[in-house]
């Protein structure tokens, strides 16, 4: 056999090596998972994910209490419900505050 053949062949078997331990780990990383979640069931999913309202329900407004009546205080609403408070004031600028700018990296 010449050498160009023994090398074809050895970059066959190599090649064919390759592809049977990529399919081979493919296989035990699916049975692995298939293990873990057998081993560790995850909790069953809620019909309504968190914050999402009944559509038989009209929509609430945010700084409302439970009586319907305003709040005076956006914070206190219910936070327990899932829905976003607003910020009592808008974030400020970091542009021309005196502040000087922050570089991440060597001094």
């Amino acid at each position: 056999m010449s050498t160009r053949a023994a090398r074809d062949a050895g970059l066959h078997r190599i090649s064919s090596l390759t592809r049977w331990i990529a399919a081979g780990a493919i296989v035990m990383a699916g049975a692995l998972s298939a293990i873990a979640a057998r081993a560790l069931p995850g909790k069953k999913a809620s019909a309504t994910p968190a914050g999402a309202t009944d559509p038989g329900q009209p929509p609430s407004s945010i700084g409302q209490d439970t009586a319907g009546q305003s709040s005076a205080d956006p914070g206190s609403a219910n936070l327990g419900s899932g829905g976003l408070v607003p910020p009592t004031q808008p974030p400020a600028s970091g542009r021309g505050h005196g502040r000087a700018a922050v570089a991440s990296g060597s001094s």
